[in-house]
């Protein structure tokens, strides 16, 4: 709701919050399909992902995606539905955090033999 401005003028959360609430599992779900191969490729595993059932269960991602990329993801499915002209801007960020990860994300360091 903070990403997306749905607060009130006095910083609350809206009184009906139904709305929110009834598409979050879901749009989570949704996003969370669309990191799994980020998360694979970080991880270097095979695709593979844990929906949720609740807004209660953890999620089994790399936090950098989670914390990074996913707010965004998801704050792009609400204004989606709500047919808002914002959603191409969160979901062009959520596009980029996701490079972001993998461009940062999947680099190892060794040590540089001197062959002089």
């Amino acid at each position: 709701m903070d990403i997306i401005g749905e607060r009130q003028s006095d910083g609350s959360a809206p009184p009906d919050v139904s709305f929110f609430r009834s598409r979050a599992v879901s749009y989570i779900n949704i996003v969370l399909a669309e990191c799994a191969p980020y998360q694979a490729r970080l991880c270097g595993e095979v695709i593979d992902f844990a929906p949720i059932d609740s807004l209660d269960d953890e999620l089994d991602i790399d936090s950098r995606l989670s914390l990074g990329a996913m707010p965004y993801g998801v704050a792009s499915l609400y204004l989606l539905a709500e047919g808002d002209s914002r959603y191409e801007l969160f979901r062009t960020i959520f596009e980029n955090m996701l490079l972001k990860v993998m461009r940062y994300g999947t680099a190892k360091t060794h040590s540089i033999a001197d062959v002089y």
